[in-house]
């Protein structure tokens, strides 16, 4: 079971690792990750199931997935600051509690166990997409405005999928993800979270210090690119972690 860790670039402050979403990959983030690395050095990871990683997903839980990252990310020196998005934000809790010491969370973009009930259909359809008009038409529930969803994501999308042992990894991961129990409110610690007020795929909880963007579904790093950028600068400029 393989994560695969990909170096956008940087060099002076701490070592940011994204995590993308279900379904996605490490280039979900090219709105806002690249133009940190005037304050960070910049990392992305390919979950198991997903971008350049292997197929094998294990029995798709946060947990299994979060271990893989954590054996990617081995080789760099730390603290690292997560930054995930919807199952890359679970993922990013788990080796928060794993390890705090080494994983401190600077942000969650609609995390996964923290919102409303997440859309069971969506990822169980997703793993199953035939065609690029089915593929578009998904794509479109995930955010407010079509046109960030352009028909050259619905082709990626489709040409991930091609082998059937990645559509088996993806339904198992799928599957994990709607057994999962919602985690407690106080799981992300100080963390700064940032959420679509119109996400329908994962609904923005209540109760919690969540920072919603108006007129944005669940890609706000698609929708809302500058907006997120903007937090997470102000959050890279609000810590200090010395690297190890």
């Amino acid at each position: 079971m393989q994560a695969v860790l990909h170096r956008v670039g940087g060099a002076l402050g701490p070592q940011v690792v994204f995590l993308h979403g279900f379904g996605a990959d490490r280039l979900s983030w090219l709105g806002v990750a690249p133009p940190l690395q005037d304050l960070a050095e910049v990392f992305a990871v390919d979950l198991p199931g997903h971008g350049d990683a292997g197929d094998d997903v294990g029995q798709g839980t946060a947990a299994e997935l979060a271990m893989a990252v954590e054996s990617a990310v081995a080789g760099l020196a730390g603290p690292l600051l997560l930054v995930g998005h919807s199952l890359g934000g679970l993922v990013a809790l788990h080796l928060a509690a794993r390890d705090p010491g080494r994983f401190r969370i600077l942000a969650l973009v609609a995390p996964a166990g923290m919102g409303g009930v997440v859309d069971a259909e969506f990822l169980r359809a997703f793993p199953r997409l035939g065609s690029q008009q089915d593929a578009l038409a998904l794509l479109l529930q995930m955010v407010v405005k079509p046109r960030h969803i352009a028909p050259g994501m619905a082709a990626h999308v489709l040409a991930s999928l091609a082998r059937p042992s990645r559509r088996t990894g993806l339904a198992r991961i799928a599957d994990a993800l709607i057994a999962a129990p919602p985690l407690s409110a106080t799981a992300a610690g100080n963390a700064r979270i940032v959420w679509g007020a119109e996400d329908r795929i994962l609904p923005p909880p209540a109760g919690l210090n969540v920072r919603l963007l108006p007129g944005v579904g669940h890609l706000p790093q698609v929708e809302a690119a500058s907006a997120v950028q903007r937090a997470l600068r102000e959050a890279l400029v609000a810590v200090t972690v010395p690297r190890a």
